[in-house]
């Protein structure tokens, strides 16, 4: 029976790390970089972010919309709840990839006219 649960637990090893063969290592007590941004019904204010790769990020997302909107980045595999009007929440994130991700509302279904930004991390 030991011998069933070592490929197993050796393989969730290799798959837990695999994705930081070629990335940096994540940064460890270092000071989180705080982006906010706001959500309109019209647009996402500011539409464009930057982070630094490797600081832990806290992202302040705030609806200041009349409609519900959300927050998706998918590449990023972001995907928050549905914000009420003058609802906030705040994301704790440590992003382990460099690049542009595109960001936007899909608060009824599908990507919303106008909602969407990028967010650079590098």
């Amino acid at each position: 029976m030991k011998n069933c649960l070592a490929l197993p637990t050796a393989l969730l090893l290799f798959i837990s790390t695999a994705g930081f063969a070629n990335a940096d290592p994540p940064a460890r007590n270092l000071e989180a970089t705080v982006l906010r941004l706001d959500i309109s019904d019209i647009r996402f204010v500011p539409m464009t972010l930057q982070a630094p790769f490797g600081k832990p990020l806290v992202l302040e997302v705030r609806n200041n919309g009349k409609e519900e909107h959300n927050l998706v980045i998918p590449d990023l595999n972001i995907y928050t709840y549905n914000l009420r009007s003058g609802e906030r929440i705040k994301l704790r994130l440590q992003v382990d990839k460099r690049g542009i991700f595109r960001f936007y509302s899909d608060a009824p279904g599908y990507p919303e006219a106008n909602l969407s930004g990028r967010i650079s991390i590098q």
